[in-house]
């Protein structure tokens, strides 16, 4: 309120929508939060009357509204504007629709306050609203349903051979056979490889019988083929990888806890990355642009919100009882894909995958490919070059294993 004057704040319900502002706190939504600051040119707010009468805090109504409608209108139509079968007699569309409440709700939009709400569902046309190209699956599900067609094939009809050529379980969903390489392609569009830097610590836990001093990179560093016993995210059973976390704590948490009663010891080893390591980042993706957002952001929403998907079903904590050898299968073939056959959009190969932890919130955990024989440059081929982590010897401790998981690997 101006400094000696009286202000009468009118109820914006009596007020027709040209003459309607609004501000950001009066706005749930993220986007719209910082749209209004952006575009802020009134000094005052009708629905909640904040404001000096000078300050520029809120954005004229019809400004918001139009950023809305041209939101929805992107991805959602009239259904009378749509190829949807009608039929008079059997309850008009023969696909669901919806009215104006139901289809912000399906956008995610919510203003805040319901008063504000309401007034926007009310200027949006009085359509029976459907997404556009109904008759067509959407860029992201054609990418959703491949990745599931192939998981369910691999998982339970496929595994060694070359794909049936009937792999497809939808005639436009990504195909089984591709979903590998439309991923790879993703990640490049993306811009998904990073670097773990040089300099990165990076911790490994390894379990062991009492008494067993451990103190070397080959007894540290990736097991031998023989000894990876277990079936994990990123590797078979017999595969030897280089699993570590980006702190002690989720290195801990990363393990599998066997729980047989055998007294055991554990040895927490310390690497530093000794040169820049070219990583699939997992972990940083970019947010899913808002469907209000302009043109330039919104053609990747498709790809982000496939990729998120993507990375939730990837981490999905699997419990050791025998069913990981099934579960694990999509997440390993992924691995081998970007192993052998991923390059980068200037054609080099990464050194491993820097994903999110399962098991601790924000922590993060990173294979790399680089196996027991990397380590030891045991190799019947010839030696091959040096992996680039250093063991920091002074950093190597045990503890009581009681109190921690078992390596995975061992």
């Amino acid at each position: 309120m101006v400094k000696g004057r009286s202000h009468k704040h009118t109820d914006p319900a009596s007020l027709p929508n040209d003459k309607i502002t609004v501000c950001a706190e009066c706005m749930e939504d993220e986007f719209f939060k910082e749209f209004i600051r952006a575009f802020a040119t009134e000094p005052r707010c009708s629905y909640c009357d904040s404001g000096d009468g000078r300050t520029p805090i809120a954005a004229p109504f019809d400004e918001l509204f139009e950023r809305i409608y041209e939101g929805v209108t992107s991805e959602y139509n009239d259904a009378a504007d749509e190829p949807v079968p009608y039929e008079s007699a059997e309850g008009g569309y023969q696909l669901p629709t919806m009215g104006n409440h139901e289809l912000l709700f399906e956008v995610g939009f919510y203003a805040g306050n319901d008063d504000l709400h309401d007034r926007i569902a009310q200027a949006l046309p009085a359509h029976a609203w459907i997404r556009r190209n109904p008759l067509s699956l959407s860029e992201e599900d054609r990418l959703i349903i491949g990745w599931e067609g192939f998981s369910k094939l691999v998982k339970h009809r496929v595994r060694y051979l070359m794909f049936p050529e009937n792999a497809a379980t939808e005639s436009e969903a990504v195909a089984p056979t591709e979903i590998i390489d439309a991923l790879g392609n993703l990640v490049r569009e993306q811009g998904l490889v990073t670097t773990i830097p040089k300099g990165t610590l990076l911790y490994r836990v390894r379990v062991h019988e009492p008494g067993l001093i451990l103190t070397t990179t080959a007894e540290l560093g990736a097991p031998p083929g023989e000894a990876a016993r277990f079936s994990n995210r990123m590797s078979p059973a017999g595969v030897s990888l280089f699993y570590a976390g980006l702190d002690e704590g989720t290195a801990i948490a990363e393990t599998y806890i066997r729980r047989d009663g055998k007294p055991a010891e554990t040895t927490i080893a310390t690497f530093e990355v000794t040169e820049d390591l070219r990583v699939l980042n997992l972990v940083n993706l970019p947010k899913i642009p808002s469907i209000f957002a302009n043109v330039e952001e919104t053609w990747t929403r498709p790809a982000l919100i496939f990729l998120h998907g993507f990375v939730a079903d990837f981490t999905e904590p699997i419990d050791k009882d025998g069913r990981e050898h099934v579960e694990y299968v999509p997440s390993q073939i992924v691995t081998e894909y970007f192993r052998y056959r991923f390059r980068d959009g200037d054609g080099r190969p990464v050194h491993g995958i820097l994903y999110p932890s399962s098991r601790v919130a924000d922590g993060k955990a990173c294979v790399l490919f680089a196996s027991h024989e990397d380590f030891t440059d045991d190799w019947t081929f010839g030696k091959p070059s040096a992996v680039p982590v250093k063991l920091l010897t002074d950093r190597i401790r045990r503890v009581a294993a009681d109190t921690t998981p078992t390596d995975e690997e061992e």
